[in-house]
């Protein structure tokens, strides 16, 4: 198992953006089987309607994480989410 770099351990997700990110989703009632958050963030925050139906939603690392979550309900909001299962 390749160890994990310095620059791996903080584009991770805390616990706290994880739950940030969770109320979002929980306010669209979405099923959280239905939405996909990597523990490992991205370069830059994604949410993407995948093929299976299921949500994407890479946070971006660190300081670009507040800009991007706040708005992130608007993008969810503009999104054709009619294909993902809601709790």
């Amino acid at each position: 198992m390749a160890s994990r770099t310095s620059a791996d351990r903080h584009r991770l997700v805390t616990p706290a953006q994880f739950d940030q990110v969770r109320e979002i989703t929980d306010s669209f009632n979405l099923s959280w089987d239905q939405v996909v958050i990597p523990l490992v963030g991205g370069v830059q925050g994604l949410e993407m309607l995948m093929p299976d139906g299921k949500l994407l939603i890479r946070v971006p690392p660190g300081k670009d994480f507040e800009p991007w979550y706040a708005g992130l309900a608007e993008r969810l909001s503009n999104m054709d989410l009619s294909r993902v299962k809601r709790q």
